[in-house]
């Protein structure tokens, strides 16, 4: 051991009633003696900590980008198919002995790595070495000084400190840093989630990266008998648990580019948050991780996702799902940017997948608006669950979006509108959604739908707004560039916009037909600046789409079906009749 290491040792002020061997170890700088005593001491967490990890990985690599550093397998999980051979492990130590000195980007997670290869494989490690990491270990002692927030970096020092406490226990006095550590870990479950444990949008985004401490957190906690939140954070924490849950497919998280090592966090947080292996979320999890009769099981069930469908102003962020399964349906929605981002996976796989841009044109100018969304409008049943955003602080141009996921016939709508006080003014819209990057686009060479195909499915993409015969002329476009889907339209004083998304297996074989429907109230047709209509067929599914721009006097009549609603979707049975799956109401003068 070099003389650094030997002078730290003797400079360590080691807590009253320490252990015979480590205060013996420490004065005489004998690294075999100590790394024997405290790991004797550590031998019951280990135990309880290896009991419920199965990963040939160390658990702190959820938190390590796969693009951010060159960690080594065992450390970042990127490969690590293999048991820990002691060369792997000591290589590992040598990485994380430079991280735990460094201020490099993977600095704050080597603190609950170097503890955890400690505990997991530290035997394998010469003394000398076990020593040093150790040493390195006892710098971060003051991890969350001068630290506040919520972000994922305030998550990890949490975490760290509530590491070093348990690891750190048999050599110095850890009383105030546990306490601090579970005061911190509760703030950050606290202000991260609203009270039905939502994730704000900004975490949302990155939900496994925000949550991996707090399950390993949980892991520590359970493997040492003490607790790791105050009290009344655990059923907050179980809530952000399904949560975290109705986000998952098997690409990960719906709502990022996803990381195979989602279903891993996944597994043990629903372990460490109680849920019953029956249970939805259990079944899920279970299914993810490649528990075949689980996923059977899931899949037998007809039990809708239903609690777990959630809209939040606080998290500005709104959770569609239609079925807790593998393959289900899932679309999330957030608007705590300007823009608003929306994100897609259709039986299991993602289609969609970051911001939903636009730019409005109003006489050839852009208008005067600032950029801000409001959802003024959440919905869900057992047939759809919907949202609707509104544009806010905007006397000048109404802009209206809506996302609509069906429960059980696997398709979406993605609508918009937009509207000004001059119904003779000339407006220009265009609008994009980010499409996954597997998909390959292939237009129909007689209607204007295009599929999207992967090796998973194929999904149909219907412009409601334009004409669906290619030769007819059209007021917009809707095409594939690159891996964006671009949509335009034109119109005076007011534009919709509505997009269907269709992937049902059954009706892939069925050719789909679209049209604009004539709109009247008193026997008078609406122009597009006052409402629109839409019919569109696919094989059995018939949809009516009507958006009311501008509130009428009286009824309004489309397809037969009158109402004063300013939004009505819905099924159209074969005797024309309109069974309404969304009907949002009009504002009142």
């Amino acid at each position: 051991m070099s003389s650094s290491d030997v002078d730290f040792l003797h400079a360590l002020k080691v807590r009253r009633g320490v252990d015979s061997k480590i205060s013996t170890a420490i004065r005489s700088g004998d690294a075999d003696l100590l790394q024997s005593a405290v790991t004797s001491l550590h031998a019951k967490l280990s135990r309880k900590l290896q009991k419920h990890v199965s990963e040939k990985h160390l658990l702190a690599g959820w938190s390590i980008k796969s693009d951010s550093t060159e960690a080594p397998p065992l450390v970042s999980g990127q490969g690590a198919t293999r048991k820990a051979s002691a060369k792997s492990v000591e290589e590992s130590a040598e990485w994380l002995l430079c991280a735990l000195t460094g201020d490099g980007p993977e600095q704050p997670v080597a603190v609950t790595a170097a503890a955890e290869l400690l505990l997991r494989w530290g035997l394998k490690l010469p003394s000398e070495t076990w020593c040093q990491l150790l040493c390195g270990l006892n710098d971060h002692l003051s991890v969350l000084t001068g630290r506040s927030g919520y972000d994922s970096e305030m998550t990890l020092a949490a975490e760290s400190a509530f590491v070093l406490s348990l690891v750190l226990e048999p050599i110095v006095n850890v009383t105030a840093l546990r306490k601090s550590a579970v005061k911190a870990l509760s703030s950050c479950v606290d202000e991260s989630t609203d009270t039905d444990g939502m994730f704000h949008a900004s975490i949302a985004r990155e939900a496994d990266f925000w949550i991996a401490p707090l399950v390993r957190a949980a892991n520590w906690s359970k493997a040492a008998g003490t607790p790791w939140l105050d009290e009344e954070m655990e059923d907050r924490w179980r809530m952000a648990v399904a949560r975290f849950a109705s986000l998952m497919t098997p690409d990960g998280i719906v709502s990022s580019s996803g990381s195979a090592l989602s279903r891993g966090i996944l597994h043990h947080a629903v372990r460490l948050a109680g849920f019953a292996a029956d249970s939805r979320v259990g079944q899920l999890a279970a299914s993810l991780n490649g528990d075949k009769s689980a996923r059977r099981n899931s899949q037998k069930s007809k039990r809708r996702a239903g609690r777990f469908n959630c809209q939040s102003d606080w998290a500005e962020s709104a959770v569609l799902r239609s079925r807790m399964t593998v393959d289900a349906d899932v679309m999330t929605l957030n608007w705590d940017e300007d823009t608003a981002a929306v994100q897609l996976a259709a039986l299991g796989s993602r289609v969609l997948g970051g911001a939903w841009s636009s730019d409005l044109r109003v006489n050839g100018k852009p208008p005067k608006v600032e950029p801000g969304w409001s959802c003024t409008c959440w919905y869900n049943d057992k047939d759809a669950s919907f949202a609707e955003l509104e544009l806010i602080d905007s006397d000048e141009v109404r802009h209206v979006r809506h996302v609509m996921l069906s429960m059980k016939d696997h398709y979406a709508v993605i609508s918009e509108s937009v509207s000004v006080n001059d119904a003779d003014a000339e407006i220009e819209y265009h609008s994009s959604l980010s499409l996954d990057d597997r998909l390959t686009a292939e237009p129909d060479p007689i209607t204007r739908q295009i599929l999207l195909n992967s090796d998973c499915h194929s999904v149909r993409v219907v412009p409601a707004w334009l004409d669906d015969d290619r030769v007819q002329p059209t007021i917009g476009a809707c095409r594939v560039q690159g891996k964006t889907l671009e949509m335009s339209v034109t119109g005076r004083g007011g534009v919709c916009l509505p997009l269907v998304l269709d992937w049902h297996p059954e009706r892939r074989i069925h050719d789909a037909d679209w049209n604009r429907l004539t709109v009247t109230e008193e026997r008078v047709v609406m122009t597009g600046q006052q409402a629109s209509g839409y019919r569109i067929r696919i094989g059995q599914l018939q949809l009516l789409l009507y958006r009311s721009l501008e509130q009428g006097e009286t009824l309004r009549a489309v397809l037969g079906h009158h109402t004063a609603s300013e939004t009505v979707y819905g099924n159209v049975t074969n005797e024309g009749e309109i069974e309404p799956l969304v009907v949002v109401e009009g504002v009142t003068e």
